[in-house]
């Protein structure tokens, strides 16, 4: 049991415990072995070997040597029994430590540790440490002015898992004073500084020397190294260092550089030494001298150092360094100054460098803004062959003129790129030399690009990189392509600066360019620009959308203030064109024209399509005032000389002379104002938006005849005035060749038109008024022959509703219906159509009442419903136009309805026709091509005949083409055959039935059946409507009694001509010998071929 009543601590039981002492005077040897509780450790082995007279000298002083041995020991248990060196609050382990006294003070102590989760503060002002694991031999001895400490495969692994390798150290601090230790030696086989340096805090260490660790923050592995000292840190007096390093680091701090990544050896003193380096990844930063870090892929050589009273000399050899920029080699000194930043004599070879990272390896006395440029201006480019050399006091860097050292870069450049200038183009493809010396930067490029310009003798120049008001001058001369020029000047300030002066042109053939540019790097809207370009039979395009200047030959002068063009020429839609333009003094440029144009070169150019109907050739003249990228346009001509074959009202004559003059005035941005006068032909004004193919004109006002144009007041085209001959049929063909365009959207109306020809027909004193109301155009219209209202809408495909109280269709003009033929040009987009009539006349003729409704779905145009209702019939229509196929299609489904035959022929001017019957016709029926016109030879269709309860009258020859089911000028000029020389009473019948067939035009049915009181007729065959001819088959079954009625004739065409013919031939003979008789009819329908088909004998005694 132990119970130690000065400490006042537990009682300690030891089991088992062994005690045996030796004294042999003053000496005294102790050995105990216990048992303690398990909790506080494992078998105790406490050994030692003390002096002492007695045991109050024994306390006292304390002198000799304890040895203690524990497998397992939970250090912190045991702090109540024992006094520790050092504060243990936690830790546990295996411990073996020999412990040496003198005088009552611990000397030092050897100590073998395998200690776990270990808590120590190693001074009270230190924070504690935490240690998972600690382990190797310990030794710690006092001398007599400081201390040894030496370690022998010390180990550990903190809380913060921060692990020491194995390390064997020895540290001798001596000297101590007020100052600290004054000198000092450090042995290391293998030493991590990076675990130490966290652990700084923890440990005992110099306070001066802990803030350094701190600031510095040194990392990598120390090897067989050896370091002396004296001194205070870190102003030394004397050291020696020698030993290995593998990656190396040292934060930067101040004025002093850093470094990572470093692998050598070093040998030196403080009087000198050497370093090799061999390493990979290693960066240097050299603050003060390059603003960026420089990183090394691999970097080797030797320097070698010497001190000499205040300055230290640097002296580099057989360096040879490699990163993703550069690769290359250097030698020279470098060496320190008092009172300034040294002397250098280095010289340097590379032979790989990329251009775009040139600044990073600039000094920074390098003008700032320099530095901003050179940052910017080096996007690409690579050298095989850089040298560059720095000799001289450093104070006076960059050596302007070589004055008092010497400062130079000189690189064979491939493949360079330069952005010289905010919104300039880039100089690319550069082949040349670009050579730093002194303050100067040069480049002499053998070649270059701008865009796709290819330059030669390229100069570039800034005399001083240092000074804050550097200047670029630029200067090249080339040979290329006009359009790669114009591309250049769009891309570049130049554009600008010649006030858009050649803003859209498109130009093709070559020329010559000279150019030399001033740049300030800090006020680049200050820069000056000279230049000239000569075009050399050039083709171009001044604007979009006009044909092209050709054989273009003048010298372009340019600066950045003004633009000049002296006697230029070229050739203009056939004719000779002379060109002039120069800056005016309000900065606008102004460009005169003259020459003459041909009309046949109008038609090749492929102009609008009214173009293509002028002949001769004419005189013109015009300019252009180009201000603030506005182009205001002026041309005059007499058009004499000119023949424009237009409908009227634009027709005219080669000798008539009409002064055009059109004007186009920029009003505001994307907005211009054009005017056109043609003498007492009429004028307009047009306000458009937008330019070249995006134009579109907003608002304006057209005037035909005599009269001023008016200020156009809403969106839309107002037109007014008065029109003599207007031929729609000729301005619809004309349409037809124009093709789809952009329509432009009416405002107003208020226009007078004489006479109006429209297909066949003629209608005259017309007078239209239209107005827009709420986005809906509304139209009166009256004339001898038409009164009513129009209404159209423009949303989407538009709608136009129209309204007729009358509507009479004047009696078509002889011949015209076959001169009329508009070309299938194209396929319109029809809008949706609502059109009613209330009273429909052709000729004069009452018909009745007309409606139709038809709307787009989608690419189709549907015919919903076309209806016309007379008092004895209604004909109802409907289908669909195809007009998106490659050939537009039509499709129609008839239904016609009669309740007097004789009372709607009377209708249509045929009173003595047919009296009584009704009718009925219905199928379906398609062609090629539009819906107001029958395609005969693409017909093809069925429908269905039924007629009954009826008599003819009369019947003339022939019979006009099936009825058009859209056009009303398609009815029938003649639907009759007369027998009144034979029958008295006309041809009775009963019923007319038959199913009709149409292919490709020709109509063909296998029973067409008559049945009547006189006869009964069937009837087969075709008829080819196109060319009015027909090959019929014919059989007559007469009706035998008392009093025979015949009346006779077929609704419409060649069938009631040969069943009257063929009822006369048979109506001749005696009624005894009436049999059943066949007859072919074959020829044109005017003029009929009959042939009667023998039938063979029949035995009377056979006949029933």
């Amino acid at each position: 049991v132990w119970d130690d009543g000065l400490r006042a601590a537990p009682v300690l039981e030891l089991d088992r415990l062994q005690l045996r002492i030796v004294n042999r005077g003053s000496r005294h040897r102790v050995a105990l072995r216990a048992v303690p509780p398990p909790a506080l450790a494992s078998p105790l082995d406490v050994r030692g070997d003390l002096y002492g007279r007695d045991f109050e000298a024994l306390s006292a002083a304390l002198t000799g040597q304890v040895f203690v041995q524990v497998d397992h020991v939970d250090i912190a248990a045991w702090r109540q029994w024992v006094d520790f060196p050092v504060h243990f609050p936690q830790g546990t382990g295996a411990l073996r430590a020999w412990l040496r006294f003198g005088n009552n003070v611990l000397d030092g102590v050897i100590a073998d540790a395998q200690l776990h989760d270990v808590k120590a503060r190693l001074g009270a002002d230190l924070p504690e440490l935490d240690m998972l694991q600690l382990g190797g031999r310990f030794t710690w001895q006092r001398m007599a002015d400081g201390f040894e400490v030496t370690t022998r495969k010390l180990a550990f692994t903190t809380g913060d898992r921060l692990v020491l390798p194995p390390v064997d150290l020895e540290l001798r601090l001596g000297g101590a004073g007020a100052d600290g230790y004054q000198r000092g030696e450090l042995h290391a086989n293998a030493l991590e500084l990076a675990p130490l340096v966290q652990l700084a805090d923890h440990l005992p260490l110099d306070a001066e020397l802990r803030k350094s660790l701190a600031v510095f923050g040194p990392t990598g592995g120390l090897y067989d190294l050896s370091l002396r000292w004296s001194g205070n840190w870190p102003q030394l007096a004397s050291y020696t260092v020698r030993g290995r390093f593998n990656e190396l680091s040292l934060r930067q701090h101040g004025a002093m550089p850093g470094f990572s990544g470093f692998s050598g050896n070093v040998d030196g003193t403080e009087k000198g030494g050497t370093l090799h380096v061999a390493t990979q990844k290693a960066v240097l930063e050299l603050p003060g001298l390059f603003r960026e870090r420089l990183q090394f892929d691999t970097l080797t050589g030797q320097m070698a150092w010497s001190r000499l009273a205040a300055t230290t000399e640097l002296r580099f050899s057989n360096f040879a360094y490699a990163n993703a920029d550069l690769a290359g080699t250097l030698f020279g000194s470098y060496r320190t100054a008092a009172d300034g930043p040294g002397v250098a004599d280095i010289t340097g070879h590379l032979t790989r460098a990329q251009a775009r990272r040139v600044t990073a390896y600039l000094p920074l006395s390098v003008a700032s803004s320099s530095r901003g440029w050179l940052d910017r201006a080096f996007t690409a480019g690579s050298s095989d062959d850089v040298k560059f050399r720095l000799k001289g006091d450093l104070q006076e860097f960059p050596f302007a003129e070589d004055r008092n050292g010497i400062f130079e870069v000189a690189a064979r450049v491939s493949g360079g790129t330069v952005n010289y200038g905010e919104s300039w183009p880039q100089l690319t493809g550069i082949e040349g030399d670009f050579t730093f010396r002194g303050k100067r930067l040069e480049m002499n490029a053998r070649q270059a690009m701008i865009g796709k310009v290819r330059l030669g003798k390229v100069r570039g120049l800034i005399p001083d990189l240092v000074r804050d008001e550097e200047l670029l001058q630029i200067s090249g001369e080339a040979e290329g392509e006009t359009a790669d020029f114009l591309d250049f000047i769009a891309r570049s300030p130049v554009d600008q600066m010649i006030n858009g002066f050649t803003d859209g042109m498109r130009a093709q053939g070559e020329g010559r360019l000279g150019l030399k540019l001033t740049l300030p790097l800090r006020a680049m809207d200050n820069s000056k620009v000279s230049g000239t370009y000569q075009f050399i039979n050039n083709q171009l395009v001044v604007e979009p959308g006009l044909p092209p200047l050709e054989q273009v030959n003048g010298r372009l002068e340019f600066t950045e203030s003004s633009v000049r063009m002296p006697n230029a020429s070229a050739q203009f839609l056939g004719g000779p064109l002379s060109v002039t333009a120069s800056t005016q003094r309000d900065a606008a440029v102004s460009i005169q024209f003259q020459g003459r144009i041909n009309a046949d070169a109008v038609r090749r150019a492929g102009g609008a399509t009214w173009m293509r109907h002028m002949r001769g050739a004419t005189d013109w003249r015009g300019s252009l005032t180009m201000r603030d990228k506005r182009v205001d346009l002026v041309i005059d001509s007499t058009l004499q000389g000119l023949a424009v074959n237009l409908p009227t009202p634009l027709a005219k004559t080669a000798v008539e002379a009409v002064p055009l003059r059109v004007e186009r005035r920029y009003t505001g941005p994307q907005q211009q104002r054009i005017t056109v006068t043609a003498g007492n032909r009429g004028n307009a004004l047009f306000y458009v938006r937008g330019e070249g193919n995006d134009a579109r004109v907003e608002r304006g006002t057209l005037r035909f005849g005599e009269g001023a144009v008016a200020e156009p007041v809403q969106d839309g085209i107002a037109v007014s005035g008065f029109i003599k001959d207007l031929d729609f049929n000729e301005w619809l063909a004309l349409s037809g060749e124009a093709g789809a365009g952009g329509a432009l959207k009416l405002s107003a109306v208020d226009l007078r038109i004489g006479e109006l020809r429209v297909f066949e027909r003629r209608f005259a004193d017309i007078v239209l008024k239209a107005a827009q109301q709420a986005g809906v155009l509304q139209a009166n219209v009256s004339a001898r022959d038409m009164e009513g209202t129009l209404m159209w809408r423009g949303q989407g495909k538009g709608q136009l509703m129209v309204r007729l109280r009358r509507l009479n269709l004047p009696a078509a003009e002889a011949g015209a219906a076959a001169a009329v033929s508009v070309p299938e040009t194209r396929t319109p987009e029809l809008p949706a159509l609502d059109v009613g009539v209330d009273e429909l006349q052709i000729a004069g003729r009452t018909l009745g009442r007309l409606g139709l409704i038809a709307t787009p779905q989608q690419a189709d145009w549907r015919i919903d419903r076309l209806v016309l209702v007379t008092p004895e019939s209604q004909l109802n229509i409907d289908g669909v136009w195809q007009s998106w196929l490659t050939q537009p299609r039509m499709q129609a489904n008839v239904r016609l309805e009669v309740k007097d035959i004789g009372g709607l022929l009377s209708r249509l001017g045929y009173p003595e026709g047919v009296r009584r019957g009704t009718a009925k016709l219905e199928g379906s029926l398609a062609w090629s091509g539009s819906p107001q016109r029958l395609d005969y030879p693409t017909l093809t269709g069925n429908f269905v005949l039924d007629a009954a309860k009826g008599q003819f009258l009369k019947l003339e020859p022939g019979i006009g083409k099936l009825l058009g089911i859209l056009s009303l000028q398609s009815l029938p000029r003649r639907i009759t055959l007369d027998f009144r020389d034979i029958f008295s009473d006309g041809l009775a019948f009963d019923e007319i039935v038959s199913a009709i067939k149409v292919v490709r035009g020709v109509a063909s049915t296998d029973s067409l059946r008559i049945v009547g009181p006189a006869a009964r007729i069937n009837m087969s065959g075709r008829v080819d409507l196109a060319r009015e001819t027909q090959a019929l088959h014919v059989k007559v079954n007469p009706q035998l009694s008392d009093t025979m009625s015949v009346a006779g004739a077929l609704i419409g065409g060649p069938v009631a001509g040969v069943a009257a013919f063929i009822a006369q031939k048979l109506l001749k003979d005696p009624l005894d010998q009436i049999a059943a008789y066949e007859y072919d009819v074959t020829g044109t329908w005017s003029d009929p071929v009959v042939t009667r088909v023998e039938r063979p004998q029949v035995d009377q005694e056979a006949t029933p």
